[in-house]
């Protein structure tokens, strides 16, 4: 009782454990998964910022190569006529607009060159007066105020404009590429000025708005000098922002930059030609830190779901076994208690315990069986033994008279008969002298001396052969198990023909390791539903039919355990049938069973 209690304490507390086990792995594996998601992120985030930096700097490259592209309207003999007109700076009224609208003509050419152009800024050295051209207005307008290096020298030298807004009514940003001084002469007249290419930053927003990314990243495009081309979060604070004003250590080769409070993730790429840079800023909280979102928050509520739901369950499951194993206490008390009667409850769900009551009762069954058939057999014992003394009251007179009888029939020339008597009497004597257990090879004695009476009987109709391998010659089998089948087949199989034979051979199953003794027929034979009725006959213990072989069945497992077993098959499409005995070497029960040798 004690120790059922501690086993059950024990599945309790393994329970436990296997529960806090289960949950230290869902945590262990939702934690795993959400490491994953921030590692996939960070590393998603940055092969997709990587594409933005790819694609701003391929719109800038462009620009950049197709700078010296736009002047080209400006080169053409009329437009040239039209530009060193404008550069003179007549003052005339009409003369003026005339000049002014010819030379909108030639900027509107310009703008025409890249789409991407916002508009033209002009500076005449003449006068120096400087106007602004913009495409979509296609207005020039004087303006009051400098854009870019005014102390520019060399007639192809160009500056970068940093990215601003040039008309407060307007919410187009630009950056402007400006060109060095340059001359346009004609009757040997020349004027000098200077012209910046406005470029519409749209281009770069557009890029960076297609790929959606956090508000918190900082897309920038900036000159060697640290100048602002182009700023994704829009803060142009003029020709350079003091953000940058140390840009060697934004450009160092670390990938993360300390602006003193700020860390940022970033990365850098060179600007081929033009010499700037173009670089991603993102503070590191947000692309490496812990972010609460609607996936971590699912994760996290389906690991908690699935604790709760295991919890239950292994509670149930608890309660379940701890319920079987009190069965099963129960069971072991009562059998215990010499109630071999009782039987373990199944259910109707085939479960492991299921299998338990199974097995449980199975063994009950069989140690009820082996205790009754050992108290059968005890029965029988003590009838044989009655029937034993009444048969051995006076053997002498029995073996004598035979002995007298056999002799009559010799002197009278009755040599069959006296044999027939001789080999009777050999019968008798084996079946009322000896053990009840005897050994293969003295069955087989006995047996030849049957098979040779009944040969003579029917008048040698048949041939036979016994055939018994030497090393199971000495294992032990119940007196007469032979002897029924060999009947069976002179009532059932015998054809009388002259051709008839039966093969006896016996040898032990090289698989199996167990005696296997074959009677091997062409008699008459069996059909096939003959042959299942005779097997399922054996099978079942109830039933009245085929006596002879169903007592060899039934005494083979007796003795030898329930995998003993007597098999009957037919030879068709040849004639004849085959009887198989198997049994152990050894006898389950020891049911020695011996007659004592009465005395000559």
């Amino acid at each position: 009782m004690k120790k059922v209690k501690i086993l059950q304490n024990y599945y309790s507390r393994l329970t436990f454990t296997s529960l806090l086990s289960a949950g230290v792995l869902v945590f262990s594996a939702a934690l795993i998964l959400l490491i994953w998601q921030y590692s996939a992120r960070t590393a998603f985030v940055v092969q997709e910022y990587g594409k933005v930096l790819q694609e701003l700097e391929k719109n800038y490259i462009e620009i950049w190569n197709n700078y010296y592209k736009v002047f080209v309207p400006l080169m053409d003999d009329m437009n040239a006529h039209e530009v060193w007109s404008f550069c003179k700076a007549e003052d005339s009224g009409y003369k003026r607009y005339t000049v002014q609208l010819n030379f909108k003509r030639v900027l509107a050419g310009v703008c025409r060159e890249d789409e991407r152009i916002w508009g033209v800024y002009f500076r005449r050295f003449a006068d120096g007066a400087r106007y602004l051209y913009s495409d979509e207005d296609q207005q020039l307008t004087e303006v009051f105020w400098d854009l870019g290096n005014m102390d520019a020298t060399e007639e192809f030298q160009r500056d970068v404009i940093g990215g601003r807004r040039l008309k407060p009514d307007d919410d187009s940003d630009v950056f402007g590429i400006q060109s060095g001084i340059l001359s346009s002469q004609r009757n040997g007249e020349i004027y000098k000025y200077q012209i910046s290419i406005l470029y519409d930053l749209s281009s770069f927003e557009r890029i960076v708005a297609k790929y959606d990314p956090d508000p918190r990243a900082r897309f920038l495009i900036t000159s060697p000098e640290g100048k602002i081309i182009f700023d994704s979060q829009g803060a142009y604070g003029g020709e350079e922002d003091s953000y940058f004003e140390n840009m060697g250590k934004v450009m160092e080769e670390a990938p993360v930059y300390t602006d003193g409070v700020t860390a940022y993730q970033k990365e850098v790429r060179t600007l081929e030609r033009s010499g700037g840079f173009v670089f991603y800023l993102i503070p590191q909280h947000v692309i490496a830190g812990f972010q609460f979102n609607g996936t971590s928050g699912l994760i996290l509520l389906l690991a908690g779901t699935i604790i709760v739901v295991l919890s239950m369950v292994m509670v149930s499951v608890n309660r379940l076994a701890n319920r079987k194993f009190r069965e099963l206490e129960k069971g072991m008390h009562q059998v215990g208690g010499n109630n071999l009667h009782y039987r373990l409850p199944i259910g109707e769900r085939e479960d492991e315990f299921a299998r338990i009551a199974v097995q449980f009762n199975k063994m009950c069954d069989d140690l009820e069986d082996i205790i009754n058939k050992n108290y059968i057999y005890h029965v029988l014992q003590q009838s044989a033994e009655y029937k034993a003394l009444q048969t051995c009251v006076n053997p002498h007179f029995l073996y004598n008279s035979l002995e007298a009888l056999r002799e009559e029939l010799d002197k009278s020339g009755h040599q069959e008969g006296a044999e027939m008597v001789l080999l009777l009497s050999r019968i008798f004597e084996y079946q009322i002298r000896g053990d009840n257990i005897v050994t293969i090879q003295k069955e087989a004695l006995a047996l030849q001396n049957y098979i040779d009476f009944a040969s003579i009987r029917y008048r040698y109709a048949f041939d036979y052969s016994i055939d018994f391998a030497e090393e199971i010659l000495d294992c032990a089998v119940p007196k007469q198990i032979f002897q029924p089948v060999v009947e069976n087949y002179f009532v059932h199989g015998l054809r009388g023909d002259g051709t008839d034979y039966i093969r006896i051979s016996g040898y032990k199953g090289s698989r199996d390791g167990m005696i296997h003794i074959c009677f091997y027929d062409n008699g008459k034979g069996l059909r096939e539903e003959q042959v299942r009725g005779l097997n399922a006959a054996l099978k079942d213990e109830e039933t009245g039919a085929h006596i002879g072989l169903k007592n060899v069945n039934s005494r083979l497992k007796i003795l030898f355990g329930k995998e003993s077993r007597v098999e009957v098959t037919s030879n068709a499409p040849e004639p004849g049938a085959c009887v198989l005995l198997v049994f152990g070497q050894t006898m389950k029960l020891d049911m020695k069973l011996q007659y004592k040798d009465r005395p000559d």
